[in-house]
């Protein structure tokens, strides 16, 4: 959106911009390539069940079927976040590599989430990037990092989706003038140009290609030269959830029109059940559950081309295979938001002993009850 801005404004903006092409030139510049590139190890089976520390909660019946609900989700994403930024910033790195190393095997968490993508998801932290670019203490670890680890995928990927933050920030706070706009279009040629010049050492990590989607959508790519990268992900790694993911939040085409959003989620949803067949129906519900981050859940959930009935087969399925209370709270609000009153009974005293909320505060639980009672 452009903004009108002071005289006094002006002078400031043009005073970040210049310090920001400076930081942009060097958060994104290219590194030397080793004389020797030793390629990952070939791409793994990704749907190979979670190996998790289980800490049962409760036994509940779901459809005669005996459930054990394992310890929450949120507590486990954000330790290890934490940890993987500590390790970063103390250049204890042989640590971060030893847990992606394992990560890469197909470990998950509770819900079933891959940890690997939680490990990378770590390096969008503030802590490490800013509108400025990369921090300059940060800087200096990812280049200790690659020094460390020429030939490891997990520097160039974790550095590549810090450089992607950055321009997300940037679009976030900008003002849209001109010489903006230009800083803009320089960084994210330095991070394609990082990203792409590393391909062959990082093209068997699977969130090499959640990096490269993401920078296909900021270079404006057509929806078939998006969709070309998307099925290439999905080639490399079928049934990695966290590329379905972030294909709902960045199709090109659902930009500045909502509406398209809807059919690219059927899109992914479909793509999702096809690629993790042995899951049930539960890709069409994480397909339907991560689009609804886009906005009012239950707005999103009342279009059309949403199948209450799908869903509530996909969260059992789930369930089934991750009893983590994060799905089960998940289950259980999206129950009420669908007006299934059956469900919620059923599910209601096991979420009142696990509750979460992250997924909905305790006011929501307790009218979702009230609701079902009635």
């Amino acid at each position: 959106m452009n903004k009108k801005t002071s005289p006094g404004r002006s002078r400031q903006t043009l005073l970040m911009l210049t310090i920001l092409g400076v930081f942009a030139a060097s958060a994104c510049s290219r590194q030397t390539a080793p004389e020797e590139n030793t390629e990952s190890s070939p791409q793994q089976a990704w749907a190979i069940p979670a190996v998790t520390m289980k800490s049962a909660h409760t036994e509940f019946q779901l459809y005669g079927n005996p459930i054990t609900v394992n310890a929450n989700e949120p507590m486990f994403r954000d330790s290890l976040k934490a940890d993987i930024r500590r390790f970063f910033f103390e250049e204890n790195f042989a640590e971060i590599e030893r847990l992606a190393d394992i990560y890469r095997h197909g470990a998950r968490t509770g819900s079933g989430l891959f940890k690997l993508g939680v490990l990378y998801d770590a390096f969008s932290s503030t802590q490490i990037v800013s509108i400025q670019g990369i921090l300059p203490k940060a800087e200096e670890k990812f280049n200790a990092w690659i020094k460390a680890y020429p030939n490891s995928p997990t520097p160039y990927v974790a550095k590549s989706n810090a450089c992607f933050w950055i321009l997300i920030g940037i679009n976030a706070s900008g003002s849209g003038a001109p010489n903006e706009r230009a800083v803009y279009k320089k960084m994210l040629q330095l991070g394609q140009e990082f990203l792409f010049q590393h391909w062959n050492l990082i093209k068997n990590e699977p969130d090499a290609y959640r990096q490269k989607m993401r920078y296909a959508l900021l270079a404006d790519s057509s929806p078939a030269e998006w969709r070309a990268v998307l099925n290439e992900a999905r080639s490399a790694f079928p049934g990695y959830y966290q590329i379905y993911f972030d294909a709902n939040l960045y199709a090109p085409e659902t930009r500045g029109n909502p509406q398209k959003a809807f059919a690219v989620t059927e899109e992914i949803a479909a793509a999702l059940m096809e690629d993790t067949i042995d899951e049930g129906m539960s890709g069409y519900t994480r397909a339907y559950w991560a689009a609804s981050r886009r906005g009012d859940i239950s707005y999103y959930m009342s279009h059309e081309t949403v199948d209450w009935k799908k869903m509530r087969l996909g969260f059992q399925d789930m369930l089934d295979a991750y009893p983590d209370a994060w799905n089960l709270n998940a289950f259980a609000r999206f129950s009420c938001i669908f007006g299934d009153k059956e469900m919620v009974q059923k599910l209601q005293f096991a979420v009142i002993e696990n509750p979460v909320n992250q997924i909905w505060p305790k006011s929501a639980r307790e009218q979702c009850f009230a609701f079902a009672a009635s």
